[in-house]
């Protein structure tokens, strides 16, 4: 059962359960069976992703909600957010550029922000926890070389 009708005002359920991996469907049956993980959700599209929508236009998911099998599959990290709701993956609808969403998320309580090269998938992490206490904003950057650097803010 679903907490709420949609986990924000500019974005669905079914936005949060997308994946080449595995069916919609399966990603949403594991998530509707774990109401802590939809509400880290509804606070992670209140705290971080209407915001970002709101001063930046659509915003794409490209990467939301994982189970642990998922996670495993493409390689996440096995303390990623993702399984729990408190992290998503996005790019921009259209224009895209990732230090832009990176510096609108600034403004933002976001727990964390990388910024990924184009060969690394082009695209921006980021996380959020309201219960996490102060938000952590620890912003970086994944080049083509590999690893992780500090993103000047």
């Amino acid at each position: 059962m679903w907490i709420c009708e949609r986990p924000g005002r500019w974005f669905s359920w079914s936005e949060f359960c997308t994946s080449s991996r595995v069916s919609t469907a399966v990603l949403a049956s594991a998530l509707e069976r774990r109401p802590d993980h939809q509400a880290a959700l509804v606070a992670l599209c209140a705290g971080v992703l209407d915001p970002l929508r709101d001063a930046l236009g659509p915003v794409v998911i490209t990467s939301g909600y994982r189970t642990e099998a998922l996670n495993t599959a493409i390689g996440g990290s096995k303390a990623s957010e993702h399984m729990s709701g408190r992290a998503v993956d996005l790019k921009l609808g259209t224009g895209h550029d990732v230090d832009r969403i990176a510096d609108a998320a600034q403004r933002l309580p976001f727990r964390q922000c990388i910024t990924y090269a184009p060969e690394r998938g082009g695209h921006v992490h980021i996380s959020y926890s309201a219960a996490a206490g102060p938000p952590k904003r620890q912003s970086l950057h994944a080049p083509a070389s590999g690893g992780y650097k500090a993103r000047a803010t």
